[in-house]
């Protein structure tokens, strides 16, 4: 029998939508036999991930209790959760970390590298210690995160709309066509917030959107979907999804029959 893994998810409306894509609490039991191994598919976004018990293994490095910042995801990760693991965290829209933190990191990074931020987020840290129930420190992150938006720089508005245009645009140049910038400024702006170019944001996108619509379609064929997301052919979907997301299209739609 698989190894269960508790996990609680809440995606906020109104106020905090602009900013966070979701908050959320998850545990593993301590009884588990082994340890819970997951893959988190790319999506070009970063987040705070609070380590409350056990340890979790981040790609190549572990991590046990305190405050973890995951960079821009550029491609997917595995993650490993020990026995008696208990995570909760917070996960922002694209360029959203970096109006809060103002930086960004190649790898998952401890909370020591954030002086501005440490206190406040320590303070947070010691409260969900304290709090036992999965709703509850959803309800506690929420409450931080309320207060936490009016610290947070606001992206470009170009780049906002950016964000939204490009998943519909075939061409960068295209794209700014609709923008009030020109395709240099919009490659600026796509470096310093999300810390992509937004060519490699064009494709995570569409891998991304790629996957979910196998994960509904387990039977598609291949060739016509590849033509239908605008790959060239069968075999640069294949590509970019072993790239991108680690995994074939074949084996990704085995997790679902």
């Amino acid at each position: 029998m698989a190894t269960p893994l508790n996990f609680h998810l809440f995606q906020p409306k109104g106020k905090l939508s602009p900013y966070l894509q979701g908050i959320w609490s998850a545990s593993v039991p301590q009884w588990a036999s082994e340890a819970v191994c997951r893959t988190l598919l790319s999506d070009a976004c970063s987040g705070i991930t609070f380590v409350l018990a056990g340890k979790v293994k981040f790609g190549d490095a572990f991590y046990s209790q305190g405050v973890v910042i995951s960079p821009t995801s550029k491609e997917a990760q595995t993650l490993i959760l020990s026995p008696g693991t208990v995570l909760a965290g917070i996960r922002f829209h694209s360029g959203i970390g970096f109006g809060l933190l103002g930086q960004h990191f190649s790898q998952p990074q401890s909370i020591q590298a954030l002086e501005h931020l440490s206190e406040a987020l320590n303070q947070l840290y010691l409260a969900l210690l304290h709090t036992q129930l999965h709703y509850s420190r959803i309800y506690q992150l929420y409450l931080w995160c309320s207060d936490a938006v009016n610290d947070i720089q606001l992206r470009p508005i170009s780049l906002t709309v950016a964000l939204n245009k490009i998943k519909t645009c075939d061409t960068l140049a295209a794209l700014s066509q609709q923008l009030t910038i020109g395709q240099r400024q919009l490659e600026r702006q796509f470096k310093q917030w999300v810390d992509i170019t937004p060519k490699h944001y064009q494709r995570i996108w569409r891998v991304k959107e790629t996957l979910e619509y196998l994960k509904h379609n387990t039977d598609a064929n291949l060739a016509a979907l590849a033509l239908e997301y605008g790959y060239n052919d069968q075999a640069h979907m294949y590509r970019e999804i072993k790239l991108i997301a680690k995994v074939t299209p074949k084996a990704f739609t085995k997790r679902y029959l």
